[in-house]
């Protein structure tokens, strides 16, 4: 059975939801990561392919992809598990997500910030043991 996207990367069940409202998608429904052998099988008919940094996609694995896959995407916001001279070379469009997380981790790092100004994990402590 092909789709015109396979995804390797296991997802929690609100994106999967999405996607497949949006796309013809198959998925990795194994909730592990794929060996190259299987992805290579399971990608093959679609025209994009999404994986993981836990997917290396270096030169031998962009060769073993099939021929219908044209779009090489990445779950992820940095894509150095891609070798992109081998993809250009191949013809492949990689994608990413850039700046998905930028406000998360200003956001986090704020917080971090004032607790420990504040002393909030002690506070905290304190309120727990009833001191």
């Amino acid at each position: 059975m092909t789709a015109e996207l396979f995804v390797a990367v296991p997802l929690i069940p609100e994106v999967r939801s999405l996607i497949a409202s949006r796309r013809d998608a198959l998925f990795n429904e194994t909730g592990r990561a794929l060996p190259l052998a299987e992805i290579v099988r399971a990608a093959e008919g679609a025209r994009v392919l999404i994986v993981s940094p836990r997917d290396r996609m270096d030169a031998e694995a962009i060769a073993a992809l099939p021929a219908s896959v044209e779009i090489l995407g990445t779950y992820s916001v940095g894509y150095e598990h891609i070798d992109l001279a081998a993809a250009r070379a191949r013809g492949l469009r990689v994608l990413h997500t850039p700046d998905v997380l930028t406000d998360a981790v200003a956001e986090t790092a704020m917080l971090l910030m004032f607790g420990a100004a504040r002393r909030a994990h002690e506070s905290a402590e304190l309120l727990r043991s009833g001191a």
